[in-house]
């Protein structure tokens, strides 16, 4: 579904170097590493917000390493809840579908998934929770039928009972609709329940890529250890 081939990106005095890396079509995975690793940036290059210095990007097989983000069908849930003020919550999670056919049986589905019904019917989108405001940023998302969805730590600022509804429903979205997710998170709890398959960003490299078990169970450097702290015995 996903790969990336040595993909290379400066930005200030960082740069993400020599990043490969291949997602399976219906997998879960989940990019951990500490604040500054790069997750961010590797994130926004796959969603065409930056392009790359140099390696390729592929997406079902199609170089997209250059293509508009509205070209790639890609969903992208940012850290921060940027729903438009301006706009009702049905135009908002609408706003994407002027590049895209609607599906309204599709869209039924997505809505009874994220249990948003209600909230459909309500207009203003500033006294909305922040459980509600992350289920109305993934409608958002879904509606256009993405190939791959992008989360950036999505359950970082919710409170415990929204963290844990966000959470089961994102699982769902994988299990149950077969949808390609990539989580960056550094909640390695968070990852626990969700990943399929995980890698360790490291100052903009990949430390280490394999199943979260075998990375928290056998860490490859003193970079992965140090991430993975005293927790896990290390």
């Amino acid at each position: 579904m996903l790969k990336l081939d040595k993909l290379f990106r400066s930005w200030k005095t960082f740069a993400l170097k020599d990043i490969s890396l291949e997602i399976k079509k219906a997998e879960y995975f989940v990019l951990l590493g500490p604040c500054g690793a790069g997750k961010t940036l590797l994130l926004n290059c796959i969603a065409g917000i930056h392009w790359p210095d140099s390696g390729r990007i592929f997406i079902n097989g199609q170089e997209v390493t250059y293509l508009f983000p509205e070209k790639r069908k890609i969903g992208y849930l940012f850290q921060k809840n940027l729903l438009f003020p301006h706009l009702s919550i049905k135009e908002n999670i609408y706003y994407g579908l002027k590049y895209h056919q609607i599906d309204e049986d599709y869209i039924k589905q997505i809505f009874k998934l994220l249990d948003i019904n209600e909230l459909f019917l309500r207009r203003d989108t500033s006294n909305l929770s922040g459980g509600e405001a992350q289920k109305v940023s993934l409608a958002r998302c879904l509606v256009i039928k993405p190939s791959l969805l992008l989360l950036d730590e999505p359950l970082h600022s919710l409170d415990p009972a929204s963290r844990e509804n966000v959470l089961m429903i994102l699982r769902s979205l994988n299990k149950k609709m077969g949808l390609t997710l990539l989580h960056v998170t550094h909640d390695l709890e968070e990852a626990k329940h969700l990943a399929d398959g995980a890698a360790v960003l490291i100052d903009g490299t990949i430390g280490q890529r394999g199943t979260l078990e075998d990375i928290l169970n056998h860490p490859v450097n003193l970079e992965v250890r140090q991430f993975l702290g005293n927790k896990y015995g290390y």
